[in-house]
C-alpha cells in the first residue's frame, strides 16, 4: 500500500533516474516505492508518522482537482479507478505535447528489452502493465 513505509528517497540525477525507471518496470523497485514517485511527481507532499511508521501523503498541492475527489491516496496497483486516471492523464500530457503513447515504446524497449517487453505484454500481466504505465508517466511527465 502507498501509506505504507517511511522516507523513500527518490533519485535526482539523471543517470539515477533512468536507473530508477528500468528497477521500476521490472520489479526490483517495490509498488510502494514506484506509488511514492508518481505520488510525488503528481504534488503529493509526503508526510512521514513516526509514530506509525508510516508514510501519509497531503493532497493540498495537487492542481488536478480529480486526484483530490479520489478521497484516500490513489493506490495505483490496486484496483482500476487510480490506474485508468493516471493513464488519462499521461494521454492529456501526451496530446498536449503533440506525442502519441507509441512515441515512449523505445524508452520501455531500451529499460526492459525488447524480446522481454513483448514476452510481458502479450501475457498480459497486469502488475507489468501498471508499472509501464507509472514510468511513462514518471518519464514523460514527472521528470525521470
Amino acid at each position: 500500500h502507498p501509506e505504507s513505509g517511511m522516507a523513500i528517497e527518490l533519485p535526482e540525477d539523471p543517470f539515477d533516474k533512468y536507473q530508477f525507471l528500468q528497477q521500476a518496470l521490472d520489479g526490483r523497485l517495490g509498488q510502494t516505492v514506484v506509488s511514492h514517485a508518481v505520488l510525488v511527481s503528481l504534488g503529493f507532499k509526503p508526510v512521514p508518522d513516526a509514530v506509525k511508521g508510516e508514510m501519509s501523503y497531503d493532497s493540498c498541492d495537487v492542481d488536478d482537482a480529480q486526484w483530490r475527489e479520489f478521497g484516500a491516496v490513489p493506490d495505483f496497483f490496486e484496483g482500476a479507478e487510480a490506474m485508468e486516471y493516471l493513464d488519462t492523464c499521461l494521454q492529456r500530457e501526451l496530446e498536449e505535447q503533440n506525442k502519441r503513447e507509441e512515441d515512449l515504446d523505445a524508452l520501455i524497449e531500451a529499460l526492459y528489452g525488447e524480446q522481454a517487453l513483448k514476452v510481458a505484454r502479450e501475457g498480459g500481466d497486469e502488475e507489468f502493465v501498471r508499472r509501464e504505465t507509472c514510468v511513462k508517466w514518471l518519464h514523460f511527465a514527472g521528470g525521470y
